[in-house]
């Protein structure tokens, strides 16, 4: 199942969430940042960073 993802402020497009495990994004000038299980994207319309997060994800070194 292929879901939006809107910006929280000005529901702009940001991307689309394949199946919860796809996120797919094209733009200009994009700034997405990827930490662990955690996507942050800033909106190119209003601004503002928007953040989804998989809370099952696991950092596999995180022992290390």
């Amino acid at each position: 199942m292929i879901k939006q993802w809107l910006c929280d402020a000005c529901k702009f497009i940001l991307a689309y969430v394949e199946d919860n495990k796809i996120i797919r994004i094209k733009r200009k000038d994009l700034y997405v940042e990827v930490e662990g299980g955690k996507v942050a994207v800033i909106c190119c319309r209003c601004g503002k960073q928007n953040t989804i997060q998989d809370e099952n994800f696991k950092i596999q070194n995180e022992g290390r």
